[in-house]
């Protein structure tokens, strides 16, 4: 679930109400709401009142659900925004014992976004310091795209990211690529950061994003991040 802001508004509270719907086809109470949120009553149901008619909740008797705005609103979504926050719900599971943020990337033939898991919000341009992962978790996630789409030619092809010139993607042979794709995971250096990466497939097998991470120097600690991060990946594929 989103950060709320530290100085609440009526806007954010509204937006906590919503955010309360955490499970698909979730339907609470008025004293759910409130407890769920940590609202006053009072301040739950004058809310509620607005955004019945709003049409951003349905109320069936006393229970509340998501309404047809919703439904909307989400109808509008971009393909590769509309995948990544599906994706994102997924990553909420992700292994606590990973010991860097991971970054998830989002393929779709149009465009490929990146997205940090923690802060669940895009990576921008000025996010992309030398002294943080996200060059060398994108370069990773770049290498492993390239790899999928060069050694798996049935499935849709991805546009990979201008950011793999970080890595010196004219550095990565045949070989390189191919090994990444037998091993399920591909790894890159930027600077003095190493990053590992490994694919997510939808349930037809297409590669539709990737997961990479910093990995340790310590050969030990570095297979062990890189065992977590495949099983990371296999669990949001078959979510």
């Amino acid at each position: 679930m989103l950060a709320s802001p530290e100085r609440p508004t009526m806007l954010s509270r509204g937006i906590r109400i919503l955010n309360c719907f955490d499970e698909p086809g979730a339907s609470y109470a008025l004293s759910d709401i409130a407890r769920r949120t940590g609202l006053p009553k009072t301040t739950a149901h004058r809310l509620i009142g607005e955004l019945l008619d709003w049409g951003m909740l349905d109320r069936n008797g006393s229970a509340y659900s998501l309404g047809r705005s919703i439904a909307a609103l989400n109808a509008r979504l971009s393909e590769d925004t509309a995948v990544a926050y599906h994706l994102l719900a997924s990553a909420q599971r992700l292994p606590t014992s990973l010991p860097e943020p991971v970054l998830l990337s989002v393929f779709t033939e149009q465009s490929v976004t990146h997205f940090d898991t923690r802060r669940e919000r895009r990576v921008m341009d000025n996010d992309l310091a030398l002294d943080q992962p996200w060059p060398a978790c994108i370069a990773a996630a770049s290498k492993i795209a390239l790899a999928s789409w060069r050694f798996r030619p049935t499935e849709p092809v991805l546009r990979i990211p201008d950011t793999a010139r970080l890595a010196s993607a004219q550095a990565w042979s045949d070989a390189d690529l191919l090994r990444s794709v037998q091993q399920g995971y591909s790894t890159c250096r930027v600077g003095d950061m190493v990053a590992a990466a490994v694919v997510i497939r939808d349930a037809t097998a297409h590669a539709c994003g990737a997961l990479s991470t910093a990995v340790p120097a310590e050969p030990a600690r570095r297979a062990e991040t890189i065992r977590t991060l495949i099983a990371a990946g296999g669990s949001i594929t078959k979510a």
